[in-house]
């Protein structure tokens, strides 16, 4: 009598490729979209944190100063220049330089306000203020994260808008 071993086929192990072929492809492509939502998901908070942050700053620092320097009443600038309460810190100067917002505080060293990772673009400062009346400046800036890949879907931007009027100290 012969014994005959148990064993696969030409045919089984080429449907087991054929399978796990498919089943590799399928998470493959799974975690690519995964991948992909989260390179977008970080490109969105960064620029929606750094963005908000600095908006935050320079309106609290028009708000607390004592006079809008620069720019001119009804004109608008690619920098702000403010006259503070304390003389270290005046004059405060916020301005755009190699793609970074950054601001001065007197003679102190220059800060950047956003780091490598954005890019900020069209800063305005417009200064709307009145005759005899508190200052007020508008602030508009673009900030676009800076992606370090070529895939257009992980590029995300956006523009902000604000507003601030200098507050009088009471005397």
């Amino acid at each position: 009598m012969k014994s005959y071993t148990r064993g696969f086929t030409l045919v089984e192990v080429i449907i087991y490729i054929a399978v796990a072929a498919v089943l590799l492809a399928l998470v493959m492509t799974f975690y690519g979209a995964l991948q992909s939502a989260r390179i977008k998901e970080q490109a969105i908070n960064e620029v929606e944190t750094q963005g908000a942050v600095a908006m935050t700053l320079m309106t609290q620092t028009v708000r607390n100063a004592k006079l809008i320097t620069a720019p001119a009443t009804s004109t608008s600038a690619s920098s702000l220049s403010l006259t503070t309460y304390l003389s270290s810190t005046t004059p405060t100067v916020f301005d755009l330089s190699s793609s970074a917002l950054r601001i001065k505080e007197g003679v102190g060293t220059v800060i950047a306000l956003t780091n490598s990772q954005v890019v900020v673009s069209n800063l305005s400062f417009q200064n709307l203020s009145w005759t005899s009346t508190s200052g007020s400046i508008k602030i508009q800036f673009t900030i676009d994260y800076a992606s370090t890949t070529k895939q257009s879907n992980t590029i995300y931007g956006k523009t902000f808008y604000g507003s601030a009027t200098i507050r009088r100290l009471q005397q």
